[in-house]
């Protein structure tokens, strides 16, 4: 990683940006999708991919579907906000086969502590970038990575976090508290948090993430989705939609795991979505 945000001690334990060579993710991605319709792209900044190879993720997402035509979809495990372009964007509203799920970390909703956290945006421009993104791909699923009870973190910024959170209508959200990482800029600071107001800050942000995830599932009641079949249990077949949603469907045809079908959603419960094939 290039980016060396104060919190954190990667650039230091695992050295700078590379990348996999474009010929070996595509051969490889090529070898899964015969006995894996779904694929993860997984890295840090997958956004800026391919730099010291003259490639890009857009491009090396392009020649994989282009080689390997039995693969049902391929999801990303995580993008920054500031390396989403607007030729990623047009390739993911074109291209079905690409999941409508974007993790996106945010780590903070208040400029102050952003600015701390040496975060290369403000929350303006985060929000912006996602606007966009959900008038281009309604629908889309955004979740987010949130750190709570970092170093001068105030209870209004906290508070400010928690709104921006609402604002942006994450369909969940990955939260963490601040942990001291030895040789970071932010473990110099001063001011830094109880672990009591660290745990009362977690579990408020859950809070804020179980909220936001209801309201996202509630929406595609009514609605139908594609599901990728995991597992059969008492309750009918496990997947998950492209927008990353668990769903248990009951079948009305034979089917296995991996086995891709359309699915009517017809309620949800304890945050998982229940279907029928369609």
């Amino acid at each position: 990683c290039d980016q060396f945000c104060s919190y954190c001690i990667i650039p230091y334990a695992r050295g700078r940006e590379r990348s996999l060579d474009p010929r070996s993710v595509i051969d490889q991605a090529v070898v899964l999708s015969e006995s894996h319709p779904e694929i993860v792209l997984a890295g840090i900044h997958t956004g800026r991919y391919g730099k010291d190879h003259g490639s890009d993720l857009t491009t090396v997402i392009q020649e994989i579907l282009h080689n390997a035509p039995k693969l049902h979809r391929i999801r990303i495990s995580s993008i920054e906000v500031t390396e989403i372009t607007d030729e990623f964007i047009a390739l993911m509203k074109r291209e079905p086969r690409i999941a409508r799920h974007l993790h996106i970390p945010i780590q903070s909703g208040c400029d102050q502590t952003l600015h701390r956290m040496n975060r290369p945006y403000t929350v303006k421009e985060f929000l912006d970038k996602i606007n966009v993104i959900r008038q281009e791909i309604p629908g889309i699923s955004i979740s987010t990575d949130l750190i709570v009870g970092f170093p001068q973190e105030s209870e209004e910024e906290f508070m400010t976090t928690l709104q921006t959170m609402m604002d942006a209508r994450f369909s969940f959200m990955h939260v963490f508290p601040y942990s001291k990482r030895e040789y970071t800029e932010a473990a110099q600071l001063e001011g830094h948090t109880t672990p009591q107001c660290k745990k009362q800050r977690v579990q408020a942000a859950q809070q804020c993430s179980q909220r936001l995830n209801r309201m996202y599932l509630q929406g595609f009641v009514g609605q139908r989705v594609d599901v990728l079949l995991e597992h059969e249990n008492e309750n009918g077949w496990f997947g998950h939609s492209s927008e990353y949603l668990p769903v248990i469907t009951t079948l009305t045809k034979e089917h296995t795991e991996k086995d891709m079908l359309s699915v009517e959603i017809l309620d949800m419960k304890d945050g998982i979505l229940i279907g029928r094939e369609k």
